[in-house]
């Protein structure tokens, strides 16, 4: 879901819940406002209707709705001299403030509200679940081409439907709606050419699969018909695998990302809610703090990616209270984004000076606030992973693996779980260097990183120990398990064929696992594991070796 459709998706479900519950706010409003004209506490009545008022001034500014906000503001500032005085509003005063309301309840009509969101569309793509099977539809009448597809697309998580023709993949579509269509446009014998295919399946809807072209063409022309007709991408036969799963994985990426994890530091709760509502809408996870000196513990617990933070707190100011944030090494880059009654350019860049990200005006419109925030935030995902990824497979580098495993022995020895530790090594990888070159051994180690992640659970962490050695944190697994595991990847990899154009080829791995089971620390761990390793590889690799107490003398003496 892009940056755009987020937004509609947003205002349109807000929208709909707001106008569900604008007559009830209304009601409310009028109620106190009764009970402050006609009852013996009038100033607490007047102040209650004044933080009513308020709340209605914000989420209405924040939904762009100036026909509402306003007398809403209006009404607010009328009450703000009577609760200040004493709560007894004068003749001439009451006189005002109905006619404010009349103006209030006027603008509240629902077609009013209603014409506000009428850009908005009801469509919106469907996200891919991280348990739901990718299931992908081909067509091609080459059955060797559609054998090998299936087979080393299966490898790496990908369900593979041939569909026989046009007609039944529109009705295969209607059933079952794919995560994408693999198409192979050399089918003008079945009259199924590329701009055929496109017009059938999209019918002129967005919400179509996307769709990828195969062909023995490489032609500049095949290529731009496959770019008018919608096609995502094209691929010339014979396909290679890797990069094909790769255009694949980086659909799964747009389409299940993690949610955003957003902190609001505001005393005003009626804007802190409304914050928190439009960015909950726009599908991230947001807490929210009303006193600085909950912040650290509500970081600690909630580990945000941005803070959402009010210039004006009680007892500090929000540039402060970021300053004090970033003094802690572990949040010296967390993205701080000010809300702010007063903005001018000075006040920006002295704020950007102090570690601010961004300084957004009070009301601001809640495109531009999930507009802010997703720049802010997918900036700092991507520098993070930057600094904890390695740079060719895109898994953990070394050192954070090693943090990772620490922390996951610590948790299994305090909890009592199980935990496991498997090291991987190609095998005979020199000679894939030496034989084909580099750049093909790189890409061998780019696809046995993606198998391992798309093969093992999402709570497995996966990293690349070094060279062509890998390693995996099975967490909440026990030795036998772990050992099964690693056994049915070790052999399903084996199967995995590598494209050159010199021809296919297959590699092995070889695997050392070892559980906490009787050991201590986190580096016992991942040593225990190393000497496994260096067993399988005395044994003949292509194989998974569990390591024991028995295993340390053996690696010792064969080391000697």
């Amino acid at each position: 879901m892009n940056a755009l459709e987020v937004f509609q998706k947003a205002l349109r479900d807000l929208s709909v819940r707001y106008s569900r519950e604008l007559p009830q706010k209304l009601a409310e409003i009028e109620g106190v406002w009764d009970s402050a004209r006609t009852g013996p506490h009038g100033r607490e009545a007047l102040a209650a209707m004044q933080r009513l008022v308020h709340g209605l001034d914000v989420s209405a500014s924040m939904l762009g709705v100036p026909v509402l906000s306003e007398p809403a503001r209006l009404v607010e500032r009328a009450l703000a001299p009577i609760v200040k005085r004493d709560g007894r509003p004068t003749e001439a005063e009451i006189g005002d403030i109905e006619a404010l309301l009349a103006d209030l309840h006027r603008a509240a009509e629902p077609e009013v509200i209603a014409t506000r969101f009428d850009h908005a569309t009801s469509s919106h793509p469907r996200y891919v679940r991280a348990d739901e099977p990718r299931l992908i539809y081909l067509l091609e009448d080459d059955h060797e081409t559609a054998a090998s597809l299936t087979t080393q697309l299966g490898r790496f998580g990908y369900h593979v439907q041939t569909i026989p023709g046009g007609e039944a993949m529109v009705e295969a579509i209607a059933r079952d709606r794919p995560y994408a269509i693999l198409v192979d446009v050399e089918l003008a014998a079945a009259g199924f050419t590329a701009a055929q295919s496109i017009i059938t399946l999209r019918g002129g809807s967005a919400e179509q699969p996307p769709i990828i072209f195969i062909s023995a063409r490489s032609d500049v022309n095949a290529r731009l018909e496959a770019v008018r007709t919608g096609a995502i991408a094209y691929f010339t036969k014979p396909v290679r695998v890797g990069e094909l799963v790769d255009k694949l994985d980086r659909l799964v990426a747009w389409e299940t990302p993690e949610p955003y994890r957003i902190i609001i530091v505001d005393a005003d709760l009626g804007r802190a809610e409304f914050c928190r509502a439009v960015l909950r809408e726009a599908g991230m996870d947001v807490a929210t703090i009303d006193n600085p000196d909950d912040l650290i513990f509500g970081i600690n617990d909630f580990n945000p990616e941005l803070l959402l933070m009010s210039l004006a707190l009680p007892g500090c100011s929000g540039d402060e209270l970021a300053q004090v944030v970033h003094q802690i090494p572990s949040y010296v880059s967390l993205p701080v984004v000010f809300l702010s009654e007063r903005w001018d350019l000075q006040r920006q860049i002295s704020l950007m000076n102090l570690g601010g990200d961004a300084l957004l005006p009070v009301p601001v419109e809640s495109w531009q606030l999930i507009s802010t925030v997703m720049a802010r935030v997918e900036r700092y995902r991507t520098l993070s992973s930057l600094m904890q990824q390695d740079s060719l497979t895109g898994l953990l580098n070394h050192s954070r693996l090693q943090q990772y495993l620490e922390i996951e022995a610590l948790r299994a020895a305090r909890q009592f779980h199980p935990l496991a530790f498997a090291m991987i090594d190609l095998d005979n990888f020199k000679g894939v260097n030496d034989e084909y070159g580099h750049p093909v051994g790189d890409r061998v180690l780019k696809t046995l990183s993606r198998f391992l992640r798309q093969q093992l659970r999402k709570s497995d962490i996966v990293g690349r120990y070094g060279g062509e050695e890998f390693a995996v944190i099975l967490t909440d697994t026990d030795g036998p398990s772990a050992l099964a595991v690693m056994e049915k990847l070790c052999l399903d990899f084996s199967h995995v064929e590598h494209d050159t154009e010199r021809g296919k080829f297959r590699v092995t791995f070889s695997a050392g696992v070892a559980s906490m089971t009787g050991l201590k620390t986190s580096r016992e761990l991942a040593l225990a594991a190393d000497r496994a390793l260096y067993e399988a590889k005395h044994r003949g690799r292509n194989q998974v070796v569990m390591w024991s107490g028995g295993l340390e003398a053996a690696a010792t003496a064969a080391a000697g």
